[in-house]
């Protein structure tokens, strides 16, 4: 009966014989990328996704707390004070700079391993596309 539940497992989880159910890391340029185009919080969340993709699970639930301890922060500073728009860019420059930095190792050990690197083009594009084909449905029903 083990031995059947041992197959099983073997079926689902990444291995060598099964590169495609492998998570493949993303380019942490693209996760800068996003940080500065949007913000803090969702530049975060994949850089914490991602270090699990690149075989540093540990670290993923530190980075997605710090993450989150400082978006939390920032949004209660933009609310309660009057902090000009480019003081909330130079803080999402520092920290896409930081994502770059503290994965980017990481990720070229991969790629010289033969590793393959993931994309984001179906977790973000197609659901953005989405959501604004659903708005423009919406307001073209409304008026």
């Amino acid at each position: 009966m083990t031995e059947i539940n041992e197959q099983q497992n073997a079926s689902v989880l990444p291995s060598a014989e099964h590169p495609m159910t492998e998570l493949r890391p993303w380019s942490p340029s693209v996760i800068s990328l996003i940080t500065v185009l949007f913000s803090i919080l969702p530049g975060g969340i994949l850089h914490a996704m991602n270090y699990a993709r690149l075989e540093h699970p540990q670290k993923k639930r530190l980075a997605l707390l710090s993450t989150v301890i400082i978006s939390v922060f920032l949004i209660l500073a933009s609310l309660l004070t009057d902090l000009s728009r480019l003081f909330f860019l130079v803080i999402n420059l520092a920290y896409a700079g930081y994502f770059y930095k503290s994965q980017d190792s990481m990720f070229q050990t991969h790629m010289k391993k033969g590793g393959k690197k993931g994309s984001l083009i179906g977790q973000l594009f197609y659901p953005c596309l989405q959501r604004g084909l659903l708005l423009a449905f919406h307001s073209v029903m409304i008026t």
